[in-house]
């Protein structure tokens, strides 16, 4: 029987398309401040980031961008934040979701993020429905490690069998989870749509294109 429903926010909750679009944007230019960059050089760049499950895709990107020379790496990132790419924009279909589902199950956070994610989340008066509220900067962990999901699922007093996890990436969300026995459901969108599974282990038991969709989907939970 599920009891939780753990929630990863970029994605399901803050949708990025806004936020990758303008991070590339940045990316380009602050690299192309440095030397020549082709259109098909990112392009080969951010693929390869969502192709090696790596966990900070946007530190991945400036890493290989800067040719793995660790000054050039730190200008980057330097550049990039200065001319600025944050982006929140709640999906419209999320307050009635949540509130839907606090209603039934217990919800808890699972983000690699700090406290500007939860004063956005309160902000937009969503954050009250969670029981557990552990952005990973707080707490010292971070997707994919297992030992926060773990946390999680300690603070929401639930069994891994007890728990769904929502996300969007196979390698920091649905991999873990089902690693301790936690159903999955990924959304499908951003950057990591395309991201597949390397065995049939990983794969989530459930994808949607469509925020609304999760409903049907936890009906049958």
């Amino acid at each position: 029987m599920i009891k939780a429903v753990l929630w990863d926010v970029g994605g399901p909750i803050n949708d990025e398309t806004v936020q990758e679009a303008r991070f590339d944007d940045a990316a380009i230019v602050a690299t192309r401040e440095l030397r020549d960059l082709s259109a098909d050089e990112y392009i080969d760049t951010c693929r390869s980031a969502v192709d090696s499950f790596a966990p900070r895709a946007y530190r991945y990107i400036l890493w290989h961008l800067s040719k793995g020379d660790v000054p050039t790496y730190q200008t980057l990132r330097r550049r990039v934040t200065d001319i600025g790419y944050e982006h929140f924009q709640l999906r419209p279909e999320i307050p009635g979701i949540l509130a839907d589902m606090a209603a039934r199950f217990r919800l808890g956070l699972l983000a690699n993020s700090g406290e500007q994610m939860l004063n956005r989340l309160a902000e937009h008066g969503v954050l009250e429905h969670f029981t557990s509220r552990k952005p990973g900067a707080l707490v010292g962990l971070e997707k994919p490690d297992v030992r926060y999901f773990q946390a999680v699922l300690a603070e929401l007093a639930v069994r891994p069998d007890e728990a769904v996890m929502i996300g969007d990436r196979i390698d920091c969300d649905m991999v873990p989870a089902r690693s301790l026995g936690m159903a999955t459901v990924r959304l499908v969108t951003g950057r990591h749509r395309n991201q597949r599974p390397r065995t049939p282990e990983e794969a989530p038991d459930v994808e949607i294109n469509d925020m609304t969709m999760v409903r049907e989907v936890m009906a049958t939970w």
